[in-house]
């Protein structure tokens, strides 16, 4: 290797200048790539750098300066500008990461999904590996990305820094204010192409879809039945054990699901976020809201198969069907005594369980 040249230890390497086919970073170009977060580049460009077949092949001379993966190359038709000692510069490992072309070259091999940063694909192929390399300091738990922990740490805290305009309401996470908006708004931009029937969070149209597919992926590990949403099983788990762990911090009354302890809570708030538009009537829930409304539409949805009677309310409906049935297969296991709905026997287990 000739004098000058860049793998020379302690040489003073001479100013570089680019080789015909280097991009040549704008002065624009050059201030968003130094406002980097430190400490990411060099993991950005890690094994990003892909070549053409006219850009040359790699060679094996070790006194060649490294790339960041580690890999000599002399024979390159877009070759690195040299600094002093071995290696490259951040700003110059960070323009090989922009793939300029608009190709993902970062490819998981184990679901094929790509990435256009390096960074994201490291942080996608957690979830294969499990690894949770961010922990909180307060409660232990662990997570795959520093944002997540972020906005874990705000439970601890009690941070809730992005706020309603309409109503004031504050929420930890700017997506669950985003949904909560649609409140306002009324957008339902989620719609089921089954039955035309629209919702403002996509988790609802999944758990609805379940309704049309007939899919119910919770089964309970006591006695096996299934659910068709996870807060049905977790109901459901409370009548084998009677567990309520979810307490209301003003009255210390249990409950088995979360769902139910937010649904408490207004109780005490006495806050009312759900307004009727035909009457003004406001309500602490959406479900009551819904429920009320078919007294304008004079919507019945729910109908007897027995004898046709279409009634407003699931509730009235089971209330009504008990009146057709004669047996009574939902027996206690406590007393024998046997009901004709489900719902009914679980309110009488209340008893036994105190």
């Amino acid at each position: 290797m000739g004098p000058g040249s860049p793998g020379v230890q302690g040489a003073e390497s001479p100013r570089s200048v680019p080789i015909a086919g280097d991009k040549v970073m704008s002065k624009s170009e050059e201030e968003d790539a130094q406002q980097e977060p430190h400490g990411t580049v060099l993991g950005r460009a890690e094994e990003d750098i892909a070549q053409s077949p006219e850009q040359g092949e790699a060679c094996g001379n070790e006194s060649e300066p490294l790339l960041p993966n580690g890999a000599n190359c002399s024979k390159r038709g877009s070759s690195l500008p040299a600094r002093r000692g071995q290696g490259v510069n951040n700003l110059e490992a960070l323009s090989l990461t922009r793939n300029l072309s608009g190709k993902r070259p970062n490819l998981c091999r184990e679901c094929g999904k790509s990435f256009r940063w390096r960074s994201r694909l490291i942080t996608h192929q957690r979830l294969h590996t499990g690894e949770k390399p961010y922990k909180c300091h307060d409660c232990g738990q662990s997570f795959n990305e520093s944002s997540a922990l972020t906005v874990h740490q705000r439970i601890h805290t009690g941070e809730k820094p992005f706020k309603c305009p309409d109503c004031g309401k504050s929420f930890t996470q700017s997506s669950n204010l985003i949904q909560h908006q649609r409140i306002h708004t009324e957008e339902k931009p989620y719609k089921c192409q089954d039955c035309e029937k629209s919702f403002n969070d996509s988790r609802h149209l999944v758990r609805h879809q379940r309704s049309h597919s007939g899919d119910k992926p919770y089964q309970c590990m006591d006695c096996g039945k299934s659910f068709s949403q996870k807060s049905d099983l977790t109901r459901h788990r409370g009548t084998h054990f009677g567990e309520k762990p979810f307490k209301c911090a003003d009255c210390e009354k249990g409950f088995s699901q979360s769902s139910d302890l937010i649904r408490h809570q207004l109780s005490h708030s006495g806050e009312k976020p759900y307004k009727c538009p035909d009457c003004g009537k406001i309500f602490s829930q959406s479900s009551n809201l819904t429920t009320h409304q078919r007294i304008h539409t004079g919507d019945k949805p729910y109908c007897c198969l027995d004898c046709g009677k279409s009634f407003s309310q699931k509730s009235d409906l089971s209330r009504h069907t008990g009146t057709h049935l004669k047996e009574k297969p939902f027996k206690c296991s406590e007393c024998e005594k046997s009901f004709a709905r489900s719902s009914a026997l679980i309110r009488h287990q209340i008893i036994h369980l105190g």
